[in-house]
C-alpha cells in the first residue's frame, strides 16, 4: 500500500528532525523500514515491538536519572 509507505517516511522525517544524530534521508528510510517491518509482523509483531519500546524506554529512562538499584520499601 503506498500511501501507508508515504505517511510513515513523512513520520519517520519529522522524527528524525527531533532526534540528534539523525538526518533527515534517514528518517525517511526509517519509517519506510518501520512501515514494511509491521505489516509483516503482523498484530503479534506490533503489540512485542511496543513493549520493547516501552522497556527500552524504562530503562533508560531509570539509567538516566540516577536512581540507585536498591529498593525502598
Amino acid at each position: 500500500m503506498m500511501i501507508g509507505n508515504l505517511i510513515g517516511a513523512l513520520v519517520g522525517k519529522k522524527v528524525a528532525s527531533h532526534t540528534a544524530g539523525m538526518s533527515e534521508t534517514g528518517g525517511l528510510v526509517a519509517g519506510l523500514a518501520a512501515t514494511t517491518l509491521l505489516k509483516r509482523a503482523g498484530p503479534v509483531g506490533l503489540i512485542m515491538a511496543l513493549a520493547g519500546g516501552y522497556a527500552i524506554k524504562h530503562h533508560l529512562d531509570r539509567k538516566n536519572s540516577g536512581a540507585s538499584r536498591a529498593r525502598r520499601y
